[in-house]
């Protein structure tokens, strides 16, 4: 009986850590959506209208760019603080990635490496439109960032690598500026 008791406490980590994976497993996105032009418009402006100050940060990135795979810790980083915070912000990955590549490349890619943010793939059949709809002086390089605010009170796109830091203090300055 005492011999039996003694594995109680082994098979019960055991239990909890299983359902631990398993909880984790179930909220890693078990799929990219793939969107256009149309349907990024409408989720950014959604997510701007949800409040007053809803800032929103949006990286546009591929698994294929070294610069934009180095800057992914700075998004995990600025998420955690937003969270921490509980800062009226969200972050939206939209990856260029290939449409072939999306189920062997993509979803393993940023369940592995970004599986708390959320990703889209980028479908626009017309990619220059999308481009200069974004910023009419991008160029289309990656990575490159947009942060807005509430009805464009705040806006700033940068086209090149950022810091958790750098995202930080235009996230509280869009907050404070509406």
């Amino acid at each position: 009986m005492m011999r039996n008791i003694h594995l109680i406490g082994p098979l019960l980590l055991v239990g909890l850590t299983l359902s631990w994976m398993e909880a984790k497993a179930q909220s890693v996105p078990s799929r990219v959506p793939e969107w256009d032009a149309k349907a990024f418009r409408a989720d950014v402006g959604r997510q701007r209208g949800k409040s007053a100050d809803t800032v929103v940060i949006v990286n546009f990135w591929a698994t294929w760019c070294a610069p934009c795979v180095e800057e992914l810790p700075e998004f995990v980083r600025l998420d955690s603080i937003i969270k921490a915070r509980k800062l009226p912000a969200r972050i939206l990955m939209v990856s260029f990635d290939f449409r072939r590549d999306l189920q062997s490349k993509l979803i393993p890619f940023v369940t592995k490496r970004i599986p708390d943010l959320p990703c889209v793939l980028m479908v626009e059949p017309s990619m220059s439109a999308f481009i200069n709809g974004v910023d009419k002086d991008w160029s289309g390089s990656l990575p490159a960032t947009l942060v807005t605010g509430k009805r464009g009170s705040c806006r700033t796109f940068l086209e090149r690598q950022v810091t958790s830091e750098e995202l930080l203090e235009l996230v509280q300055s869009c907050i404070h500026s509406q």
